[in-house]
């Protein structure tokens, strides 16, 4: 299964695993509602680029020398982690909201009775 060899090389192999999962993940998860049009665009574009390099790495790569830093493992991880921080944002929002006009309804009823319970004893 092309470089994918746990027995001999472990580690290259767990990059190239970790690369594809990292990109995909950015893929599916790129396109959420809650996200503005440049932090979907940029979960996308680099969701592509890992899973490219990790396709790339696993049945291309011939041997010789290869660049691979820590940053292609972590940044994923802080871009999934905004991703689901964002879409939960809007969570917490519209239940703000929704709790902000409850809130106004229940007042002016409020309003609404005393100004009836002062009618009536006038």
């Amino acid at each position: 299964m092309g470089n994918l060899d746990f027995a001999n090389n472990a580690g290259f192999s767990w990059c190239c695993i970790l690369l594809l999962v990292g990109g995909l993940t950015m893929i599916v998860l790129g396109p959420l509602r809650a996200q503005s049009r440049s932090g979907t665009t940029l979960n996308v574009v680099l969701g592509i680029v890992f899973f490219c390099y990790g396709l790339y790495l696993s049945f291309g790569y011939r041997g010789g020398h290869y660049y691979f830093s820590y940053w292609v493992l972590i940044l994923p991880a802080v871009l999934i982690t905004r991703t689901i921080r964002s879409s939960n944002g809007g969570k917490v929002r519209r239940r703000e909201e929704a709790t902000q006009t409850r809130y106004a309804e229940l007042q002016e009823a409020q309003e609404a009775y005393a100004a009836t319970i002062e009618r009536r004893s006038k």
